[in-house]
């Protein structure tokens, strides 16, 4: 075989397999972006910012619907999103787990209360049995 027969060859090779990662590139894209499964018919998927309403599907829930859930040994929610439930969520934290801290238990008795064990919230406000009741100067 000649050099430009040769040179020729390989650069039919590298064509093709040009044409290949082009051709992968593009399913991949299509893949991300497009629901090309069940009905036969394109629905565009939800990407960043811009979203295109879901059609031809059969929602799972009713927009803005919740439902408790757990996660672990937390009480937690999901929510309908765009037709799907999301994942389970957590309230927002607002202590240590487990930590203790100051409370006042009449106004004039203070206490403590401990920090849940998922950090969401804090339990009811008890004497102090540790350091005893402190009190104001004004109570009696």
């Amino acid at each position: 075989m000649a050099i430009g027969d040769k040179f020729a060859r390989m650069t039919q090779i590298a064509y093709v397999v040009l044409f290949l990662a082009i051709a992968a590139l593009l399913v991949s894209w299509l893949g991300r972006n497009f629901d090309l499964g069940g009905t036969g018919q394109q629905v565009l998927r939800e990407t960043g910012a811009q979203t295109a309403p879901v059609q031809n599907k059969i929602a799972e829930c009713t927009e803005g619907q919740t439902k408790q859930c757990n996660l672990s040994d937390c009480k937690g929610t999901i929510s309908c999103e765009t037709g799907r439930f999301t994942e389970c969520r957590l309230g927002r934290k607002v202590c240590i787990p487990k930590s203790r801290t100051g409370c006042n238990l009449d106004g004039c008795h203070f206490g403590l209360r401990e920090c849940d064990s998922c950090g969401t919230g804090f339990g009811e406000c008890l004497p102090d049995q540790e350091n005893g009741i402190a009190c104001d100067s004004n109570c009696s």
